[in-house]
């Protein structure tokens, strides 16, 4: 598909020249976006990248239709106060939001996260700037024939697929990750103010995970959004417990399962083995990081997995199993293993009951999991706060045009 950014085929930032010399003014850039109004996971992906822009070289504004006083979170106040001054607060109906984007001659529109949020994903169908661009905030292409590139990593990308299938923008494959992650513990913990410090995490028997007096053998956590649940992922789940007589799997509830859902997991794991399962109602981030941390493993699920799970999971040395997909959606786990220099880590798995046999052998097994554990805090510096991350927004951004 071509829209008006022309021929949408795959490239690497190498191949844009850069038009720098005949700028008059610095590039202005505009990030459009209502994800950054809480703690989400686009605002901890994207974050990093927005700070570390050089305004040598550009005019940054964030726009979106929340007020500024409806920013809430840890993350999110931070952000919003350091940025309110470039701030535009979209108005609507969409034409006045238009009016609003347009009286800035902007350069460039980023949209951190196109099909999320409905009135920014409206948004797009119009020409706002000479370029917008889109990424894996949401790790699907946006299907909009004015959005002209689709920014993602070499690392997320299947090596087995052409990358110029899949989607409508112009793909650009980085030779970083494209995210300057900052580790969770150190946001959410060591900097929240709300906590006492030093704040001690509770035990599974503190949490309420445990077996009377005793904490359970081993605990499987997948602290996930109901939509990433799906019947093969189910059936995983299942003949782990099967598997592992004194697991116990923790589940998110926090948006809850519908009651159709519900059934059909009750089906699925059996009514032996469904006490096993531990359902986690809506929770701090505090907590959320303590359940995350007292766990053996992560189970990453699939088709649609994790990101912003698994660097957590990383960021306290728990192992994470995963069956890699074809799509973006289904590869930051593998790709983040990849750049941790753990590619053959046994916990990357090919079929559903490979990885229900090597999700129960890493929990059960204490010394192959330390293993795996002491490679993960070798490695896991290389996919916080990447310095090539920067760099390489900065020279893409910068040679367009």
């Amino acid at each position: 598909m071509k829209g008006r950014g022309g021929d949408k085929t795959s490239t690497s930032t190498s191949t844009i020249t850069s038009s720098k010399g005949n700028e008059k003014r610095k590039k202005r850039i505009c990030f459009i976006t209502d994800s950054f109004a809480t703690d989400s996971s686009v605002l901890r992906d994207r974050i990093g990248i927005i700070g570390k822009l050089d305004r040598a070289r550009f005019d940054v504004y964030i726009a979106g239709f929340v007020p500024v006083a409806g920013y809430r979170g840890i993350l999110a106040d931070v952000f919003i106060k350091k940025y309110k001054d470039v701030y535009i607060h979209l108005k609507t109906p969409l034409a006045e939001a238009r009016r609003q984007l347009e009286a800035l001659e902007l350069d460039i529109v980023i949209y951190p996260d196109l099909g999320m949020k409905i009135l920014p994903t409206l948004l797009a169908y119009s020409r706002l700037a000479k370029t917008q661009i889109t990424t894996w905030g949401h790790s699907e292409t946006s299907g909009i024939d004015t959005v002209d590139y689709f920014v993602s990593s070499r690392w997320f990308e299947s090596p087995d697929l052409d990358p110029s299938t899949g989607y409508t923008e112009k793909l650009i494959q980085f030779q970083s990750l494209g995210t300057y992650y900052f580790s969770p513990h150190t946001i959410f913990i060591e900097n929240n103010a709300k906590l006492a410090q030093p704040y001690k995490f509770k035990t599974r028997a503190e949490l309420g995970l445990g077996r009377g007096i005793q904490e359970c053998a081993h605990l499987y956590c997948c602290l996930q959004t109901f939509y990433k649940m799906s019947p093969e992922f189910e059936m995983v789940l299942s003949r782990i417990l099967q598997l592992d007589r004194d697991g116990i799997i923790i589940l998110s509830n926090g948006y809850p399962f519908c009651r159709s859902h519900l059934a059909r997991l009750h089906r699925v794991i059996g009514a032996d083995n469904i006490t096993r399962v531990r359902w986690i109602p809506a929770v701090d981030k505090a907590v959320f990081l303590n359940l995350v941390a007292v766990s053996d493993v992560v189970l990453d699920p699939f088709p649609f997995g994790g990101c912003n799970t698994t660097f957590e999971a990383f960021d306290y040395n728990v192992p994470v199993i995963t069956l890699p997909g074809e799509r973006l959606h289904g590869r930051f786990t593998v790709g983040l293993y990849g750049k941790m220099d753990m590619a053959d880590c046994e916990c990357i798995t090919s079929n559903g009951e490979e990885y229900a046999q090597i999700a129960t052998r890493v929990a059960m097994n204490e010394k192959l999991r330390h293993k795996i554990q002491r490679s993960i805090e070798a490695g896991k510096g290389r996919i916080f706060q990447e310095r090539e991350s920067v760099d390489e927004w900065n020279t893409f951004l910068d040679g367009l045009y």
